[in-house]
């Protein structure tokens, strides 16, 4: 692995990092969920694009057996959990929406993620990538961004009634 892509792999190690500490901890009453989702999803989402859009190998997969739980709880706070969603915005005339459901996506980028960030602590940084790289692709880009619009639709509509 070359320096740049060890580099790459270390911002979204910190990314994937910071994630997974805001979602497994303690709902705090008065904490600005939305805001604060946006920010650790945005920056993961981000981290992970920058790795570039190379298919990975999936290695290993395990999906965590600790942390779940808590990351419903921390999706649950959000202030709601359904959103109206369709899979391909390039398809028009657009596809029937479907029903998106918050904690199932942060449950689901959690899992995903998890795996690749304890690749990384063990010092192996190629499995991280490739693990990453993978799932990106595979499974979670798509949950992030769906929970990004989502979130960020909550907030624009929140801030057009202030």
């Amino acid at each position: 692995m070359n320096g740049i892509d060890a580099s790459r792999v270390e911002l979204l190690a910190v990314a994937a990092r910071n994630f997974c500490a805001w979602a497994t901890s303690p709902v705090v009453e008065g904490e600005h969920h939305v805001d604060l989702a946006i920010q650790y999803l945005s920056a993961l989402f981000a981290a992970a694009c920058a790795l570039g859009w190379e298919e990975g190998e999936p290695g290993d997969f395990k999906r965590p057996e600790q942390g779940i739980e808590a990351v419903q709880a921390k999706a649950a706070a959000l202030p709601f959990r359904y959103y109206s969603e369709v899979f391909n915005t390039l398809v028009i005339p657009s596809e029937e929406p479907v029903v998106g459901d918050i904690v199932d996506d942060l449950v689901d980028i959690y899992s995903d993620i998890a795996p690749g960030l304890e690749l990384f602590e063990s010092g192996d940084l190629a499995a991280a990538k490739d693990h990453w790289q993978f799932w990106l692709s595979a499974h979670w880009g798509e949950h992030a961004t769906s929970a990004l619009r989502a979130l960020w639709s909550f907030l624009a509509a929140r801030k057009g009634r202030e």
